[in-house]
């Protein structure tokens, strides 16, 4: 089991491979509410990641490429089902909701930098 640093790091981790990816995503679940409601201990880091319809293979292939798969079949699971599940290489588990909605789009927009711990700062 993985403490509540390693899971912020690997949002940090996340963070700057959507940025220099210029993509519009946000954080949501345990990470989230580490700022926005009461604080909780989380094992994965959730995020929203913008994704038009029909462009979702450009994004899970780009992220495959970074993030190994938790499923033998993720690339399918994720264009079929807008989720993809994946993981850093230290093995934090890593779920992207391929957001096309438009209240998905509104959380990404309202979305900002703010603190969590003290140590670090993440895009939620």
């Amino acid at each position: 089991m993985s403490g509540l640093d390693d899971v912020i790091l690997a949002a940090a981790e996340v963070e700057a491979f959507c940025r220099n990816h210029a993509w519009q995503f946000c954080f949501i679940g345990g990470v989230a509410v580490q700022r926005w409601g009461m604080p909780r201990f989380t094992q994965d880091v959730d995020l929203t990641l913008m994704a038009a319809w029909g462009t979702e293979a450009k994004f899970v292939d780009t992220l495959l490429e970074k993030f190994p798969a938790r499923l033998s079949n993720a690339r399918n699971f994720a264009l079929e089902h807008r989720v993809l599940l994946a993981k850093t290489a230290s093995g934090i588990a890593l779920d992207f909701a391929l957001g096309a909605f438009p209240f998905e789009e509104a959380s990404t927009e309202r979305a900002t930098l703010g603190p969590v711990q003290k140590q670090f700062r993440v895009f939620w």
